[in-house]
């Protein structure tokens, strides 16, 4: 689930593009924005949580993600 959205929407990007009457290399872009703050926000998050324990932490953090993406 972690690490797959950015690739799996790369695959219906055209019929969303098509739908929403946007071009396709504008709606690269949010799928490219999106990669790069995961990217960060992984690093971040990974030194922010050296401080707790790794079960509660990645657990928290995958509620959080799939709220976000719910």
């Amino acid at each position: 689930m972690l690490g797959c959205n950015e690739y799996m929407i790369v695959g219906v990007l055209p019929d969303i593009a098509k739908e929403y009457h946007s071009s396709l290399s504008s709606l690269g872009y949010v799928v490219t924005i999106f990669a790069l703050v995961y990217a960060i926000s992984t690093l971040i998050d990974t030194s922010w949580g050296n401080r707790f324990r790794r079960e509660k932490l990645l657990l928290a953090l995958m509620i959080i993600f799939f709220i976000g993406n719910t």
